[in-house]
Formats: structure tokens, sequence, C-alpha cells
């Protein structure tokens, strides 16, 4: 299947599906809680594909995996607080993780080599796309933002963000199975997850699971890891500086309308903005069709 196929599931699975469920559990005090049961289920379809697979683990690796995991687990803290505050905003500043994954891909595997002139318009375009968009006030209506703690989890989320895609890239490159890599990330993310709880959630309030919250759990696994496995084969299949304008533009768009329509935090966008996202979808084509 061609990696415009794998960036298509990726968008529906990542920035769609799960970004509404995160919305959802961000928004509760026992959000660690969630957090565990959401890494509780990718761990368990990552065991489940494994053993399915037949890969054996190669434990120097697998240990490497899990201590990223654990990492992993606190960006994801980070990213639920700042969708707490605001979807939209939030949204608005995923620009940065693209653009430090682009960065050391640049630095370090030698990426530039991919630029040719329609990935260089693709790219000039959703970056110019991403600044109007990011550039533009946006203020939400309906909940009360706390600036610096919002900069605070949106610096945290997007450094980490930035290094995971560009070691994926990474791993893909040398030729690391994906079960072992999903398996080994979602462990170390569901011990992290855990250590988080005993650090920061033991005191908040205790959530009572109902077949309809256990079913709504289960959905968030899949997305988030059906994203993960995608977003990996993509990167197996076609460089960050291809991939990653794509999924910023995506980034932008779809959290900002869930936002902003789904969850009212804005009634709509400027004009200005309607452009940009315009500009972002022309951009996107010309990267899909010009690598």
């Amino acid at each position: 299947m061609p990696w415009q196929a794998w960036v298509g599931l990726n968008i529906i699975s990542g920035s769609v599906v799960a970004k509404i469920l995160i919305k959802r559990f961000s928004a509760s005090p026992a959000r660690i809680q969630w957090l565990i049961g959401q890494y509780a289920f990718c761990a368990l379809f990552s065991f489940l594909y494994l053993g399915f697979a037949g890969t054996k683990i190669e434990w120097p690796l697998f240990a490497l995996f899990i201590a990223l995991g654990m990492v992993s687990s606190l960006s994801t803290y980070a990213q639920w607080r700042a969708i707490n505050m605001s979807m939209s905003v939030t949204s608005l500043c995923t620009p940065a993780g693209g653009l430090i994954a682009l960065l050391l891909g640049y630095l370090f595997l030698g990426e530039a080599r991919y630029i040719n002139t329609g990935v260089a318009a693709g790219l000039v375009i959703t970056l110019i796309a991403v600044g109007i968009f990011t550039g533009t006030r946006i203020a939400p209506r309906h909940e009360r933002i706390h600036p610096g703690r919002l900069i605070k989890y949106i610096a945290m989320m997007s450094i980490m963000a930035g290094a995971v895609i560009f070691l994926m890239r990474l791993f893909a490159q040398h030729g690391i199975p994906l079960p072992l890599y999903v398996t080994g990330w979602y462990t170390g993310a569901f011990i992290g997850s855990l250590l988080l709880y005993f650090l920061k959630g033991r005191n908040k309030e205790r959530i009572s699971l109902s077949l309809k919250d256990l079913g709504l759990l289960a959905i968030l696994g899949v997305s988030i890891w059906t994203a993960k496995t995608f977003l990996y084969v993509t990167l197996s299949q076609a460089p960050i500086t291809v991939v990653e304008p794509i999924f910023q533009v995506s980034e932008i768009i779809i959290p900002s309308l869930i936002g902003l329509y789904v969850f009212h935090e804005i009634t709509l966008f400027n004009r200005l903005q309607r452009f940009s996202f315009v500009l972002g979808v022309i951009g996107s084509v010309l990267l899909a069709i010009s690598y």
C-alpha cells in the first residue's frame, strides 16, 4: 500500500477519533487513571500483535523502547493537560514539534536530499499556512486558560513529540521490527503512566469504570495504537521532510475544527484562517505527489 494511504489512515485514527476521546477524558480530575487505561489497552494490543507476528524480543532494544515509552507518557500527560485547557489553541501550536522533527531529520538523517522543486514548493506553502494559522489570534470564549501553564505543557509536548518522530524514522530506516518497537514503547508508556499516578494522581478523584467507559477506553487505545503503527509504516517508506508537513496541517485543522465546533471553544474561523486551510491543503497535495 502506498505511503499516502498510510498517512490518510493515521489522520483518521489519530487526528479525528483519538482527539475527540482525549478531549473527553482529559477534562476529568482523574485524567491520569484514564491515561493508564489507554496505555493498558495499547500494551495489550501490542503484545497480541507481537505474538501474532512471531517476532522475538531483543532485550537491549526492547529495554531502550521501554525507557523511551516511559518518557513519552510524560509528553502525553502534558498533551492532555493542554487539550483540556483548549484543544483549538493546542492544535495551533503543534508545528513546534514538527519543526523539531524536520530539523533533526535535516541534521542527522541527510533528508535535505529529498527536496525537489515540488517538495520545496509544498513545504514552503504548508509552512506559510502553518505560520498564518499559528500567528492568527484565537481566543477561546468558553473556558478559562492559564497562559503560562498552557505554554509549559505545549513546550513539553512539542519537544518530546519532535524527538519521537525523529527516532521513529531512525528506527524504521534501520529495519527495527514494528511489533518489537510498539510493544516496548507501550509497555514503557504504561509503566510511565503508573509512575505518574503514584507521583501526581493518588489524591485525585477516583473513577468507577462502567461498560461504556471501558468501551470508550478500548476505542481510544485502538485509535492511539493504530495511529502509531500507521505512522511507523509511513516513516519506513517516506522521509520526515515529506510526511511531517502533511501531518502538521491535519493536526492543526482537524483538532481545531473539533475543538471549535464539537466542543464549542470558538464559533468560527476568520477569513485569514480559512485561507490558511486552503494553502495547507494545496501544500499537502504537492508534497504527496512530488516525492
